[in-house]
């Protein structure tokens, strides 16, 4: 655990029962999450079970790198500590925003894109009845 105590420097939404750790400043629950991408490097997102998560989307669409328990396009999947430690000491070596991330939320998951998929479904869906 030292190599993340030594990486983590501030943590969002964090539930009551977290570890305190001196270097480690535990934010909570965050309306405005603008000033905090500004300052991260690397969103670290490892709950037990996670949909689509709005979150990964924003730090993507921001070229942060991105570590996270879900399979998902420019993203690190981790399932253990281990994991976790070996994405965190590659992003540590590269130092380089996620261009391609944020390229890949930025054409692919735009309110024209997806609106125009829905209207394909829908009529694919027509054509069939």
């Amino acid at each position: 655990m030292k190599c993340l105590e030594t990486l983590i420097r501030s943590v969002s939404g964090a539930g009551k029962g977290q570890k305190n750790l001196s270097n480690v400043k535990y934010l909570g629950w965050q309306d405005d999450m603008e000033p905090i991408y500004k300052q991260t490097t690397v969103l670290l997102r490892v709950p037990k079970h996670d949909g689509l998560s709005l979150m990964v989307l924003e730090a993507l669409a921001r070229g942060r790198q991105v570590i996270w328990t879900n399979k998902f396009p420019f993203c690190y999947y981790v399932h253990s500590y281990v994991d976790v430690k070996n994405a965190l000491l590659q992003i540590k070596e590269h130092q380089v925003l996620n261009y391609r991330g944020a390229r890949y939320v930025i054409e692919t998951l735009n309110e024209e894109t997806i609106i125009t998929r829905l209207i394909e479904i829908y009529k694919s869906l027509r054509r069939r009845t």
